[in-house]
């Protein structure tokens, strides 16, 4: 389960890099280095229970500038995080799993209309909200596949101590995480 994100990503960091190598040598090999570092984690951190919440938020960093490699300045995304203590530990991988939903699903080049990414941590919860328009052409009803592995993990690790609400408002797709302590 935790391994999903790599294959999509993979294959449009690979397809891209494959198009700058020819046109942008350098965008290459910074697209390579940063997929690169993302992928390290995903291996490392899949075999750990729980991880470093702020180790988590620097793969996303990364995921966003490998996005501004690939949309130039067409991407249109905000991420914000306030986060009280800096070792607050997570369940790893689910951040950026639904990061990389929304590069895969959503629409994140309208200038009007940015993608958002909101993590914040207190005393006694974690909350993690992501909207994105949803990109033309996809069915109003998918399987939810990610979301779906991401409830499971989070059933088994955090049982009763969260709210997980996802869906469509709309042209938006929104999500919705709390963990509590």
């Amino acid at each position: 389960m935790r391994a999903q994100i790599s294959p999509h990503l993979l294959f449009n960091t690979l397809s891209f890099v494959k198009y700058s190598a020819k046109h942008s040598p350098s965008d290459a090999s910074k697209a390579v280095m940063l997929l690169s570092g993302i992928l390290d984690f995903s291996i490392q951190d899949a075999a750990k229970h729980t991880g470093l919440l702020k180790d988590e938020i620097e793969q996303v960093e990364r995921l966003i500038e490998l996005g501004r490699l690939r949309f130039d300045d067409r991407l249109n995304i905000n991420f914000t995080y306030v986060l009280h203590d800096e070792t607050i530990s997570i369940l790893p991988l689910v951040l950026i799993t639904l990061v990389e939903n929304m590069f895969k699903h959503g629409n994140v080049e309208v200038k009007n209309n940015p993608a958002n990414i909101y993590v914040e941590t207190s005393v006694d919860k974690i909350v993690y909200k992501t909207s994105n328009l949803i990109r033309k052409g996809m069915p109003s009803h998918s399987n939810e596949t990610g979301l779906q592995n991401i409830r499971l993990r989070l059933e088994k690790t955090y049982p009763g101590m969260f709210i997980f609400n996802h869906g469509r408002d709309g042209k938006w797709f929104n999500v919705e995480l709390c963990i509590f302590s």
